[in-house]
């Protein structure tokens, strides 16, 4: 990819410039590369020289026609009924903090290492601002994954359910503030989903992985009846269509209908005490 520094910020031709970037993307397709690299680079060329944006129009078929030929191999997002299995796991094992990062991620619609790069400062309670009949907490994303491709800088994620944001407060309330909100690495916390999934029944064939709990949240909340604006503020991306495909793709999806007779009963017991270990795990914190 190549860096601002590299970009001239007045071309002489920015229609020539374009050309140059529709062959390079035609060049990068023909050698296997990934299509992400070229969709940054596109972007950046036109933050860097705005002369450039109004005439990137063959830039972006480029990058249709390539995701025609090779459509994205989304992640398999993890189904609500087996996330409130692994929080009422979790909890029972008294791994509130393990809980915390998957609850934040789920409810948030965030990538699981946002919250797990987090300390306790850039988590806001309603205590923290004295909001005490709130029932909204909100994290803040101090390195985005999207800061270099037009989101801001720091970015945020909000959580807005009630249950969930009394337990936060339970868990975090008298937590110093530099203190990271999990306190282990990301193996760390794949190792505890994997041994989670596999107390369910559900085993890697399913390819359920932390990466999946994002677009677990984003159907989740689909399902609950918000709105795509919503959703799509929510998860902090820019185009509607994007958002509108991956629904499409994956909505009607699950892997809980192949999954043997004893690991969908173990699911749905533990998922039916989501509610009331919740509640009581956060009134003895």
């Amino acid at each position: 990819m190549v860096a601002d520094a590299a970009i001239p910020r007045s071309p002489a031709c920015p229609a020539l410039l374009v050309q140059l970037l529709e062959e390079y993307g035609n060049v990068l397709y023909q050698r296997g590369a990934a299509l992400y690299t070229y969709r940054h680079l596109v972007v950046v060329v036109q933050q860097s020289i705005p002369a450039v944006k109004a005439l990137a129009g063959p830039c972006w078929e480029m990058i249709s026609r390539w995701e025609v030929a090779e459509p994205p191999d989304h992640r398999t997002p993890l189904p609500l009924f087996l996330f409130k299995a692994m929080m009422a796991t979790a909890l029972l094992w008294r791994w509130e903090r393990f809980a915390s990062i998957l609850g934040l991620a789920f409810y948030g619609i965030a990538r699981p290492g946002e919250p797990l790069k987090e300390v306790r400062s850039s988590l806001l309670l309603p205590s923290d601002l004295l909001e005490f009949g709130s029932t909204t907490a909100y994290l803040k994303i101090q390195s985005p994954k999207t800061r270099r491709r037009g989101g801001g800088r720091i970015q945020h994620l909000t959580v807005d359910e009630p249950s969930f944001v009394s337990f936060l407060e339970a868990v975090f309330r008298k937590v110093p503030r530099d203190e990271p909100l999990f306190g282990g690495s990301p193996s760390s916390f794949r190792r505890r989903w994997d041994s989670i999934l596999r107390a369910l029944g559900v085993g890697p064939a399913t390819g359920l992985t932390p990466g999946g709990i994002r677009g677990g949240g984003c159907v989740a909340a689909f399902q609950r009846g918000v709105d795509l604006p919503r959703i799509l503020w929510l998860m902090r991306i820019r185009h509607l269509c994007t958002l509108e495909n991956y629904l499409q793709e994956v909505l009607a999806s699950s892997v809980v209908p192949d999954l043997p007779e004893f690991s969908r009963l173990r699911i749905r017991a533990a998922a039916e005490m989501y509610s009331v270990v919740l509640d009581a795990r956060a009134r003895v914190i």
